[in-house]
C-alpha cells in the first residue's frame, strides 16, 4: 500500500513537472514582447481570414508571431547559442555575426579572416584606382571651398594580430590583406590626404604589448590603441588647416581585467547564457597639449572603428562641432553633446542640409576599414556629396 502511494506521488510529481514545462512558457507569453530578455518582436499579428487559413498564410504568421513572443524565448535562444559556442567554438546562422574562437581565446569575425586570407573576392586595382580618382576629385573640390579632406584607413584585429586567427585561417603575411596592399600605393600616388591607422595600431602594439589593445572579447581596438589613431588624425588636421591644432598627450594608462562597453562588444552580442569577461584591456588618461585659437568644425562619415578616435578628439578643446554620420545613414552622432552610447538618431539623408551643415565644416573625414575600401557608406556618400557640390555651384 505504501509503495503504491509512493508511486502515485512520483507520478503526480512527473505530471506536474510536465505541465510546468508545457504550459508555463505559454502563460509567460507577452503580447508586448519579452521584457525579461529585452526582446522587441517585429512580426505582425496574424489575420484570421478564410483565404489566409486555407492558403496556409495564417498558420505561418501565427507561428512567427508566437515564436517571437514565447515566454522563455530569451532562455532557449541563449541556451542554443551557448551549446553551439561551447561545443563547436563557432557561431554561424541566420541573423548572427559569424564568429570563431581564435588563438588565446580571441573572438574573431569570419569576415576579416576571409578578407585577410583572400578567401573571398576583393576590389581589384581598376576599381581602387577609380575610387582614388573620385577621392582626389572630392579633395580638390572641397579645397576650393576652404575645406580640408582626410581619408582615414582603420585597422582590424586580424590584420594587426594575425597570430590570433584560428588554425583554419592562414599564416600571417606581409600584405596585411590583399585589398590594403593594392590600395595604399594607389592612394599615395593619387595624392590623397590620408591617415593610415593600421600603422598607428601597429605602433601602439609595439609600445604596449601587454595592454590587450584588441581585447579578446571585442571586435574593435580599446581606448589606449584608439588614442594613437586619434593622435594621427589630429596631426593630419594640424597639417591641413591654416591654424595650429594642439595635439594630445598620453599621461598614463591602467591595464586591468575589467572589460566593459566596447571592450566587450562581441562577447555581449553573442547572446550567451554566460560570457567570458576576465581578460586584459587598458584605459588611458589623456590631456590636450594646448588651446586652439578658433575651435574647428568637423564632419565625419564612416564605420565603427572611427567611434573611439572621434570620442577622444572630442574631449579636446579643438572643436566646436563634431558630427558623425555612422555608415552615412544608420545613425547621427553629435560628439560634443554626448557619446555615441547615448546620443544617436537615424539619418534621413534626403533632409541633409549640405550647404548649412556639411559645407560649413573646416574638415571632412571619410573612413574605410583596411579590409574593405568599399563599405556600405562609401559610394552613397560620395555620390551624394558630388551631387550637392554640383547644385551648390
Amino acid at each position: 500500500m505504501k509503495r503504491s502511494r509512493r508511486r502515485s506521488r512520483i507520478q503526480s510529481a512527473l505530471i506536474g513537472l510536465g505541465a510546468i514545462a508545457l504550459f508555463v512558457p505559454g502563460l509567460l507569453t507577452n503580447v508586448f514582447g519579452d521584457g525579461v530578455g529585452n526582446w522587441d518582436p517585429t512580426s505582425p499579428a496574424p489575420r484570421l481570414e478564410l483565404a489566409d487559413w486555407f492558403g496556409g498564410d495564417f498558420q505561418m504568421d501565427a507561428d512567427a508571431w508566437f515564436r517571437e513572443r514565447f515566454g522563455l524565448r530569451f532562455l532557449f535562444v541563449r541556451l542554443d547559442n551557448q551549446l553551439r559556442w561551447s561545443f563547436f567554438s563557432e557561431m554561424r546562422g541566420e541573423g548572427l555575426v559569424e564568429l570563431v574562437m581564435g588563438q588565446d581565446g580571441h573572438l574573431i569575425q569570419w569576415l576579416y579572416i576571409d578578407r585577410y586570407c583572400g578567401l573571398i573576392e576583393t576590389a581589384d586595382a581598376e576599381r581602387l584606382s577609380e575610387l582614388a580618382t573620385d577621392l582626389r576629385r572630392l579633395q580638390d573640390a572641397l579645397a576650393a571651398r576652404g575645406i580640408a579632406f582626410i581619408f582615414v584607413i582603420s585597422p582590424n584585429k586580424v590584420s594587426v594580430l594575425p597570430e590570433s586567427m584560428p588554425d583554419d585561417g592562414c599564416p600571417p603575411h606581409a600584405l596585411h590583406g590583399p585589398e590594403y596592399a593594392l590600395a595604399m600605393p594607389i592612394i599615395r600616388e593619387a595624392g590623397i590626404h590620408h591617415v593610415d591607422n593600421f600603422v598607428a595600431a601597429r605602433r601602439a602594439l609595439g609600445l604596449h604589448p601587454e595592454a590587450g589593445l584588441f581585447p579578446r572579447g571585442a571586435s574593435h581596438w580599446n581606448r589606449l590603441a584608439a588614442f594613437y589613431g586619434a593622435e594621427a588624425i589630429l596631426e593630419k588636421i594640424d597639417e591641413l588647416v591654416e591654424q595650429d591644432v594642439p595635439g594630445i598627450r598620453l599621461d598614463s594608462y591602467e591595464v586591468h581585467n575589467r572589460p566593459e562597453g566596447d571592450d566587450l562588444d562581441l562577447a555581449r552580442n553573442m547572446n550567451l547564457l554566460w560570457i567570458e569577461d576576465d581578460y586584459v584591456t587598458a584605459e588611458p588618461k589623456i590631456s590636450s597639449m594646448g588651446e586652439i585659437e578658433r575651435p574647428l568644425r568637423v564632419v565625419a562619415v564612416g564605420g565603427s572603428f572611427m567611434m573611439l578616435p572621434l570620442e577622444i578628439i572630442a574631449k579636446t578643446r579643438n572643436f566646436e562641432q563634431i558630427d558623425y554620420y555612422f555608415y552615412y545613414y544608420q545613425a547621427f552622432v553629435d560628439y560634443l553633446k554626448g557619446t555615441y552610447h547615448t546620443v544617436r538618431r537615424a539619418v534621413d539623408t534626403d533632409a541633409i542640409d549640405w550647404q548649412g551643415d556639411i559645407f560649413q565644416a573646416d574638415v571632412i573625414i571619410l573612413e574605410a576599414n583596411m579590409a574593405d575600401f568599399f563599405p556600405a557608406h562609401m559610394e552613397p556618400f560620395t555620390k551624394a556629396i558630388f551631387e550637392a557640390l554640383a547644385e551648390a555651384g
